[in-house]
């Protein structure tokens, strides 16, 4: 736990902890303080070193002790202790860095997905059908990820080429892609119904 720089881990997450920038600032006073042998500390002392009032510095550890970021220990002498806030920071700090590996480990799931699809699914339709323009029936796939739950038909797709792609895709070569990716159950066409009620 000591291994990771307590400042760095406080500067870092000190907003998800929900502590203000005085509260940071008294808090790294303490620290410096603590590594000067200085084990009570009280707001007049921190007053002494920082440009804020006794009274709001004695608001803002009695803040930071209701909280259990900073602990008082009443043993032969009385000093200050910073543990709980190393732990709760350190909790932090693993908290973050799980949901950073989870994020990873699902983008790269994805990727493999994406490349899956591609190498195999599409090079598959393209090969065994013959296709001559690749990137169009790439493209399609994306146009037509992009309309579930709408309704299109050729015409509006090739439209779609023209308009936001500036290229040209016949009516009957997009029926002729869109069947061949229905044939390897790439998509499936969905009908429309009239429900009355």
């Amino acid at each position: 736990m000591e291994a990771l720089d307590f400042r760095y881990l406080l500067l870092e997450y000190y907003k998800k902890l929900r502590l203000s920038e005085n509260e940071v600032m008294v808090i790294l006073m303490i620290d410096h303080l603590l590594e000067q042998k200085n084990t009570l500390i009280t707001p007049d002392l921190l007053s002494l070193k920082m440009n804020i009032s006794s009274k709001e510095l004695d608001k803002i550890l009695v803040s930071l002790l209701e909280r259990d970021l900073i602990v008082y220990d009443m043993g032969k002498k009385v000093k200050v202790s910073l543990k709980s806030l190393h732990k709760k920071l350190y909790e932090t700090f693993q908290v973050a860095l799980s949901k950073e590996q989870e994020s990873l480990v699902s983008e790269n799931k994805a990727a493999y997905l994406k490349n899956v699809f591609a190498n195999v699914y599409l090079k598959d339709v393209i090969e065994r059908n013959k296709i001559q323009n690749v990137d169009e029936i790439g493209i399609l796939v994306d146009v037509l990820a992009s309309a579930i739950g709408t309704p299109t038909n050729p015409s509006k797709i090739a439209n779609t080429f023209a308009s936001e792609r500036q290229m040209t895709y016949t009516n009957k070569t997009i029926s002729n892609h869109i069947d061949y990716l229905a044939d390897a159950f790439l998509i499936s066409k969905a009908s429309r119904y009239d429900i009355k009620g």
